[in-house]
């Protein structure tokens, strides 16, 4: 015998506000990792001897720049209106 249960308005507000905290949660830790990944790749960049010369230094910057675009083209061609 199946039942279909509804949820009240009440539960859903409840799973709705238990959802929002589970992913602020999660954008706190990617922001953190973020920020021991871009430390990281710094570092790297720094032991590189051809980055620290204005040449690597505007190639980084270039390459910066064209995926930054792309990026919020894709996030923005996808994001509802």
């Amino acid at each position: 015998m199946a039942t279909n249960m509804k949820r009240t308005p009440k539960l859903k507000q409840g799973i709705m506000k238990r959802n929002k905290s589970y992913l602020v949660f999660f954008e706190l830790v990617l922001i953190l990792a973020s920020i021991l990944m871009f430390r990281s790749v710094w570092l790297l960049l720094d032991g590189i001897e051809w980055m620290s010369h204005p040449a690597g230094l505007g190639v980084s910057l270039a390459v910066g720049v064209i995926v930054g675009i792309v990026a919020l083209a894709a996030v923005n061609r996808d994001s509802p209106e």
